[in-house]
């Protein structure tokens, strides 16, 4: 810690009243530095936003004809995306389930840009409805075997087959392509049209010995079972049974189909979206967005709960307790790491002075204020973005881990208390003094840093910078990590677009109908799944129930930029945040008698690279084995490259 500083006298804790003891720097019970320690700091606040959509100064004056800085109020386009998502895309939904209600002690990350709780909801609606469809065709399915085996058979077959060959032909498009044979668009489209043709005209031929060999063995059977009326049975004399339950499986599909065409044009378009269903302007709506609530009831009320606290947070530092090998949940892909690691040395101007000890709370303060700079009006940021620049503090740690040493002892002792009750989540938040404790003193498996972060894009795309300091008063470690959440998916933002023909909707349920034998086995599976809470036997803690994998948002993220403006607004705010956190950090050292030649020649070759454009000193590109593209040649090259 800060030397000079004088500690703890054994008074009260002014924030919990435990009486301390003399020489303590921090209370025992929650992690709150005590009297003679430097004052907390706070976060520098997000400016707030006037009706008029302007931001707030300090003084609570809004400032001058600056125009709006973010997204209007009641105007949440992602949020938007991903409740409609839940209903267009099946494996989305699930997944968010899977991941979000099923543990119930499993910790809820930062989702940066999104209402989980909104998105949730949804997913249950429409998880309920898909289950209630799929029961439905199943249950006609069984009857359509029992009357008519012949059909049933054939068009198993049938279907069979011709999923195998359109599997079969995308396996072989995908290893021209992994052999290095990329095709061009217009080859692959062609290819692919032709696959399809083949599979088409190669099917029937392909289908009939089996249905020979299938229809034997049925008649077999039947003859064994039936006699003289196996034939009757297997070939009935009237089709009006097998016509009926055709249409009543159109019926149910078309139903489905413009179901979820009226819920996108009517609740998910832009300016009439609100996330609570209950608001929905139709009884009809009202219903079909709220299928399924009430058996997650706790398990949404506790994502609610979540969300409430990340936002009334604001004196605390956030607790991400997260499990596999990122622990930057909720920030997208890794896009750069720096680590710098130098000797600090007095500077030459005074021989006599003594270096001033370096506080790495006193240095998280100190670029926290030097960013907060970037707020000022100003046209660097396109939007005014970088008016909202936020800035948080957080501790990372895994959860395997925070398993492990629950019961150990720590300092600042808080820590212990992360996991008090096995059958409740971790903590989501600290006292700000126990984190930046954590910052003095940190622990392998727990880690303090300082996240800012700017959303952008109508809250679409987030760049966000991860820092870590570390000293013993010889050496100094200085890490820095940033982090893209691309945009949501393009097939998410269909729903912007004109609302397409019921001939297409229809045409759609046709599809689907002539395929459906294909889907039985994913559709037995959707009926029948059960909440798959992970097994924990007495005395056998699982950590996977406890740590997060990522968040919902980005769950539904793109894995790269749309826009050529977008690649360069992701190079734009690294770059600013960066070169700014850098400086601020050399000024920081120079202030306090630490010479900053070896600093400085150790941070140009990052800053004049970090474009990507060439070879990239002291630095490591990429988000595990897959490298991430930042602007031009980076982030997705020239628009005509990708």
């Amino acid at each position: 810690m800060t030397t000079g500083i004088n500690p703890g006298d054994g008074t009260c804790c002014y924030r919990c009243a435990h009486r301390t003891r003399p020489g303590d720097r921090y209370c025992e019970r929650c992690g709150s530095a005590l009297p003679g320690m430097p004052a907390p700091w706070q976060p520098a606040p997000v400016e707030s936003v006037s009706g008029n959509g302007q931001p707030y100064s300090r003084n609570g004056q809004p400032h001058g004809n600056q125009g709006p800085v973010g997204p209007t109020p009641g105007h949440d386009g992602t949020t938007r995306y991903l409740c409609a998502a839940a209903h267009l895309d099946e494996e989305f939904c699930d997944k968010a389930i899977a991941e979000f209600l099923v543990e119930p002690v499993r910790a809820i990350p930062p989702s940066p840009g999104v209402d989980s709780a909104a998105v949730l909801r949804e997913a249950v609606a429409a998880q309920t409805r898909r289950r209630i469809r799929d029961r439905i065709l199943l249950a006609l399915l069984v009857v359509l075997a029992c009357a008519n085996p012949i059909t049933a058979i054939s068009w198993t077959v049938l279907v069979g087959v011709a999923a195998a060959l359109q599997a079969i032909g995308a396996g072989l498009i995908r290893h021209a392509r992994r052999d290095g044979a990329q095709l061009p668009a217009t080859d692959a489209g062609r290819t692919r049209r032709t696959v399809a043709v083949l599979v088409i005209l190669a099917a029937p031929a392909l289908a009939a010995p089996a249905l020979a060999v299938l229809l034997q063995f049925a008649t077999s059977s039947l003859d064994a079972l039936f006699g003289d009326n196996a034939d009757k049975i297997l070939f009935p004399n009237t089709a009006w049974p097998t016509l009926l339950i055709g249409g009543l499986l159109l019926l149910v599909l078309v139903v489905d189909e413009f179901t979820v065409a009226k819920l996108v044009a009517s609740s998910f378009r832009r300016g009439s979206f609100d996330p609570d269903a209950n608001k929905a302007p139709s009884e009809w709506e009202r219903r079909v967005r709220s299928l399924g609530h009430g058996s997650f009831r706790a398990e949404l009320r506790r994502v609610s709960s979540s969300n409430e606290s990340s936002h009334a947070a604001a004196g605390q530092a956030d607790v991400v307790v997260y499990r596999g090998s990122t622990p930057f949940i909720g920030a997208g892909e890794q896009v750069a790491h720096h680590v710098m690691t130098l000797p600090l040395e007095p500077s030459g101007d005074d021989s006599d002075a003594k270096p001033v000890p370096i506080s790495v709370t006193d240095l998280h303060r100190h670029v926290a204020e030097s960013l907060a700079a970037l707020r000022s009006p100003s046209s660097l940021s396109p939007g005014r973005r970088l008016a909202r620049l936020q800035q948080r503090e957080q501790v990372l740690l895994p959860a395997d881990l925070l398993l492990l040493n629950r019961s150990v002892q720590t300092q600042p002792p808080v820590l212990t208390d992360l996991l008090p009750d096995l059958s409740r989540p971790p903590l989501a938040h600290l006292p700000l003094g126990a984190a930046r404790a954590l910052a003095e003193n940190p622990l392998e498996w727990a880690r303090y840093y300082s996240c800012f972060r700017v959303e952008s894009w109508d809250r679409d795309l987030t760049t966000s910078c991860y820092l870590h300091i570390g000293t013993d008063q010889r050496m100094f470690y200085l890490e820095r990590t940033y982090c893209i959440l691309f945009p949501v998916r393009e097939r998410y933002r269909s729903i912007d677009r004109p609302a397409e023909s019921p001939l297409n909707t229809f045409g759609r349920s046709l599809v689907e109908l002539i395929v459906l034998p294909a889907s039985v086995l994913a559709r037995l599976r959707s009926v029948f799944r059960r909440r798959k809470v992970l097994s924990q036997r007495a005395g056998v803690l699982v950590p996977d129930r406890y740590g997060a994998a990522e968040s919902i948002r980005e769950l539904a993220a793109d894995t790269e930029a749309h826009t050529y403006f977008q690649d360069a607004d992701t190079e734009r705010y690294v770059n600013i945040m960066d070169r700014a956190l850098v400086r601020a950090v050399g000024q920081f050292l120079e202030e306090r008698g630490y010479s900053v030649v070896e600093f400085t020649r150790m941070a140009d070759p990052v800053i004049n690279n970090f474009n990507v454009q060439g070879n990239v000193t002291n630095s490591m590109l990429g988000g595990g084995n897959r490298n991430v593209r930042m602007n031009m040649a980076s982030v997705g090259g020239t628009r005509g490259a990708k």
